[in-house]
């Protein structure tokens, strides 16, 4: 069995405490690159980003927790689940880095207009206005049904998803302040996290 950073028990199969090894050691310069940005700020962007900082951290103590303890995990169908969440960690992962590479010089850590800023429409801009985040929710969604814990999904969801909804509500604001009717039609032609969904 290859080297694991997960703990071969805290998946139904070890091989996916190695699969998600990989995807979380595949997430890390996604995390780089942010924090690369971090050094970031305005004043539109507020609390937003002590939020979904304070809401990773906590994120990442309560998912391997419950990992450890099992608190939630489930016996049925947990191999499938597990599969099912290794499958949405890497959308995850691919989401979270395709969004950023399209973004180029736009992608910043904080809510901000640049200069000569545009409404991007490309790649995964053409469907949803926000799939960095989609694929924050996603990757962190996976890593608990890798573990077949729904207790650590809806935890994750629970205090993730309100973080992200209000740097959304609070980035939507500055960006059709400042680019007026161009992302005001994006807007309405779009969705937010979800194609088809939200």
């Amino acid at each position: 069995m290859l080297p694991s950073l997960i703990p071969p028990n805290w998946t139904p199969d070890p091989r996916a405490a190695v699969a998600l090894s990989a995807l979380i050691i595949a997430w890390i310069p996604s995390e780089v690159l942010y924090r690369l940005k971090g050094g970031i700020k305005s004043k539109e962007d507020g609390i937003t980003s002590n939020l979904i900082g304070s809401a990773m951290l906590g994120n990442m103590v309560m998912l391997p927790l419950l990992g450890y303890l099992k608190w939630g995990a489930i016996a049925w169908h947990a191999t499938a689940i597990s599969a099912l969440g290794l499958a949405i960690t890497t959308l995850g992962v691919f989401l979270r880095y395709w969004a950023i590479l399209t973004l180029g010089r736009f992608f910043t850590s904080a809510v901000m207009v640049l200069p000569e800023h545009q409404v991007v429409q490309t790649g995964p801009f053409r469907l949803i206005r926000h799939p960095g985040y989609t694929g924050v929710l996603l990757f962190g969604l996976g890593i608990a049904l890798a573990f077949a814990n729904p207790l650590a999904a809806v935890w994750f969801l629970g205090t993730q998803g309100p973080a992200l909804l209000f740097r959304i509500k609070v980035e939507e604001s500055v960006l059709g302040e400042a680019l007026g009717e161009a992302y005001q039609t994006y807007r309405r032609r779009t969705w937010k996290l979800l194609p088809y969904v939200y």
